[in-house]
């Protein structure tokens, strides 16, 4: 049976098929992230520490803090056992592949052509990696950068695709569906599709109230070819 887990300041919480909200119990506080693959439930605390359960057992500290940097995202590979990804500023991508006990950085990132341009609002304006999200077509990992737009890499990060034709860089989420050619993208000016792969972009806005747009969640409908039930603010 599924389960709806939410992370919080005060620990984390299960909702209830009653709609009642109970604590889990050994779950550790100031949850940042949650993530699960369906067979383990991962969360990253504020002070970056990782923390793991599996099934129904104890919660269990994995590593105090996998990364020296500061963690802006944190993602489970559905298709491969063990891949976990963080994502940093300076913006950088941090892979595991043994659950989370050991991570090496893809250093590749810095060479992107313009990487020396993306920035941040805020001073000191660092960009960061906003949004990880792994290909469906399996060992591909898309990067949503805030400022720098959306990159792929099929390739265990040797190289990464540049997919940013009209898409506004001011990245906030990246999601892809079904055999990856259909992605969205939530941008500090607005909701973005692409239907050819990342290729490029067009910007959706009708109904929505304001451009600038954060979490993005997308679920099937029941026509195939098709998604259309969105969440996003």
């Amino acid at each position: 049976m599924s389960q709806i887990l939410i992370g919080t300041e005060n620990g984390i919480f299960q909702l209830k098929s009653d709609n009642t909200v109970v604590e889990v119990e050994s779950a550790p506080r100031r949850v940042k992230f949650l993530a699960t693959n369906g067979l383990k439930v991962y969360a990253l605390t504020r002070e970056d520490a990782l923390w793991c359960q599996t099934e129904n057992a104890s919660w269990e500290i994995v590593h105090p803090k996998p990364v020296k940097e500061e963690v802006w995202s944190f993602a489970i590979d559905p298709h491969l056992t063990g891949r976990l990804y963080l994502g940093v500023s300076p913006a950088v991508l941090y892979q595991s592949d043994d659950g989370g006990k050991n991570w090496k950085g893809y250093e590749s990132i810095r060479q992107i052509p313009g990487y020396e341009q993306w920035t941040f609002p805020p001073p000191p304006h660092i960009p960061h990696v906003r949004s990880i999200a792994p290909a469906p077509n399996r060992d591909g990992v898309y990067i949503g950068v805030e400022e720098g737009g959306i990159y792929l890499s099929q390739n265990q990060g040797e190289t990464w695709d540049s997919l940013n034709e009209g898409l506004y860089w001011d990245v906030h989420t990246v999601v892809p569906v079904g055999d990856g050619l259909r992605l969205y993208a939530t941008t500090g000016n607005g909701f973005y599709r692409s239907d050819d792969g990342g290729q490029h972009w067009r910007q959706m806005m009708q109904g929505l109230e304001r451009s600038y747009t954060v979490p993005c969640v997308a679920s099937k409908s029941q026509t195939p070819a098709s998604l259309n039930n969105f969440l996003f603010s």
